[in-house]
């Protein structure tokens, strides 16, 4: 489910239109399409910066080790006919080959079918609508829905069972399989599997100092300078005239584990299964609440307003970050929402 689609579920729950869901925007190919009938195969693609652009060289993969320091005349060869393909593009510098990534395309229509039928969700930075699709290492969606691929492949879908052999047989994906399995009942994760734990459209919870939230997971990418990922999120939002989705980023840092290894439940924004049921249940309880008292206060059509009275800490911004709280009266506190903004907005402006 990709954001364009919580839009337009939000909008049909708040006064909007539903447009329906995302549909396959695969386009049919000019001429005569061959669907692929062979199996695996695993090749790696050289690409050689010339001045006039980039020479590419496919080789297989096994070829590819055995000549690595053979001068060999550039062929373009062509794989079409393999429903699956592992690629590994390598750059030549003249010196050394150096690889840039490793990707797995479903090249089989039927196959990627099957797969989208399995795979129902993606990060925003995948799409499987079109046809090859094509999953970059480490293989997230595959990870996420191995037991489904495992179901499909025991079932007699020869196609699946390419995949299921396929995950089998990629070291890198087992090993993460393997230290999941091994960290997750102690309540632990590592800096090289934390992505495990944050599938796409997984709850998560973040609780500031002054504040906490629930997000949806929408995406995670390695930041690998700074020994740390970063989680992209949407959560509700009102901007004091409207509801809508917005975007929100966590950045996880490892820099200060033991072993590159962290208590999940220190984590600055918490897969929501994982905390403790107890827990759950009060931060349910808590969003509700809170909920009733907004949707109280804008009215069904959240275009009102009301007056409360409010004693506790106040928002705003201090000079000094050990500052404590400064409370306040309820006396001639209370204003409506969407004229504070305005106000704070306009203030800002002018100082500026």
């Amino acid at each position: 489910m990709s954001f364009s689609i919580y839009q337009i579920k939000l909008g049909s729950l708040f006064g909007g239109t539903d447009k329906g869901e995302e549909k396959d925007t695969t386009q049919p190919t000019s001429g005569r399409v061959v669907e692929p009938r062979r199996g695996f195969l695993d090749i790696t693609e050289i690409q050689t910066p010339t001045l006039t652009g980039v020479d590419e060289q496919v080789l297989l993969t096994t070829e590819y080790a055995q000549q690595l320091h053979k001068k060999s005349e550039q062929s373009i060869r062509k794989y079409d006919s393999y429903a699956l393909l592992m690629r590994r593009v390598v750059q030549n510098d003249g010196k050394q080959h150096i690889l840039l990534r490793s990707e797995l395309c479903i090249q089989s229509q039927k196959l990627c079918s099957i797969v989208r039928q399995i795979v129902n969700s993606t990060y925003d930075s995948l799409s499987i609508t079109a046809t090859p699709i094509v999953f970059p290492e480490p293989f997230f969606e595959l990870f996420f829905r191995r037991d489904e691929i495992r179901r499909y492949a025991g079932d007699g879908q020869k196609e699946v069972k390419l995949s299921h052999d396929f995950m089998r047989d990629q070291k890198p994906l087992q090993d993460s399989i393997t230290e999941y399995g091994n960290l997750i009942p102690a309540g632990k994760i590592s800096y090289k599997s934390l992505w495990t734990i944050f599938p796409p459209n997984e709850l998560l919870y973040v609780k500031g100092k002054y504040f906490e939230q629930c997000w949806l997971c929408r995406d995670i990418h390695v930041e690998t300078t700074k020994f740390a990922w970063v989680v992209h999120g949407i959560r509700l939002d009102y901007d004091g005239q409207r509801i809508g989705m917005a975007r929100q980023s966590c950045e996880i840092s490892f820099k200060r584990s033991i072993g590159a290894i962290l208590e999940i439940s220190q984590l600055p924004l918490v897969p929501f299964r994982f905390l403790p049921t107890q827990e759950q249940d009060r931060i349910r309880a808590r969003f509700l609440s809170r909920g009733r008292l907004l949707k109280e206060i804008l009215t069904d059509d959240l275009h009102g307003f009301a007056c409360k009275e409010y004693e506790g800490p106040m928002w705003g911004t201090f000079e000094k970050e050990d500052e404590e709280d400064e409370e306040i009266s309820p006396h001639n506190q209370v204003r409506e929402f969407e004229t504070f903004l305005k106000s704070t907005l306009t203030n800002k402006d002018e100082d500026q």
